[in-house]
């Protein structure tokens, strides 16, 4: 019967092999120590050899290229545009006529701004309106007292009521404004505070010259 060969390990490779630690050959390898010739020669300071070897420059290339392509990602990410987050608080205002013929109520936001007009109409009824969506008006009652009042070109309507004369709102389609919206006088708002009237950003307007997303020059009257 075939018996298989036996190597025997003399006594001296035996006591290499227990000897041998890789992780220390491999440290030894990446490292200054134990190489006669480093491309940079440096001091030794404390008894650490601060030469460069090309393993370590190596390491310093790796280094800088990923520091480099991590601040040109970090810096195209910030010059990206952010989109503000709008944080709507709607409330639920009651409002009315002087009379109070003419009943509503509307949802708005007014730390979201409201707005001052430099047109004809708005000049002469000294006009200060919050802009709502039409989901967001409700007339409760009234709306057989009220007269609609247009001009120019007969596209928007200025709702007052007949009995007493006080504009309450007004309505149109603007594609420059969002579509179609309501313009409800600041004004009729019977439940709002004088602090959230104070603290309300106003936008100015130039409706004169139709330039809905600019504010006039002169505002001092407004």
């Amino acid at each position: 019967m075939f018996q298989p060969e036996q190597i025997v390990e003399s006594p001296a490779a035996q006591e290499a092999a227990e000897k041998f630690n890789p992780g220390e050959v491999i440290i030894e390898h990446v490292s200054n120590s134990g190489l006669d010739h480093p491309l940079i020669k440096l001091p030794t300071i404390l008894g650490i050899d601060f030469s460069v070897t090309k393993h370590v420059l190596m390491l310093w290339v790796v280094a800088a290229f990923v520091f480099v392509v991590v601040t040109l990602a970090v810096r195209r990410f910030l010059k990206q545009p952010r989109r503000a987050t709008v944080r709507v608080m709607l409330k639920t205002y009651q409002g009315s006529c002087h009379c109070g013929a003419v009943r509503f109520e509307a949802d708005i936001d007014l730390a979201q701004g409201t707005g001052k007009c430099n047109c004809s109409i708005c000049t002469k009824t000294r006009n200060w309106a919050a802009l709502i969506k039409p989901e967001a008006f409700r007339l409760l009652s009234g709306a057989d007292a009220l007269s609609d009042y247009r001009f120019a070109s007969k596209q928007g309507q200025h709702l007052f009521c007949k009995h007493c004369g006080v504009r309450v709102y007004g309505t149109g389609d603007h594609p420059k404004v969002g579509g179609r919206m309501y313009a409800v006088a600041i004004a009729t708002l019977d439940d709002v505070d004088a602090d959230e009237l104070a603290a309300a950003p106003v936008k100015y307007i130039d409706g004169r010259n139709d330039r809905f997303d600019q504010a006039p020059t002169d505002t001092r009257l407004m």
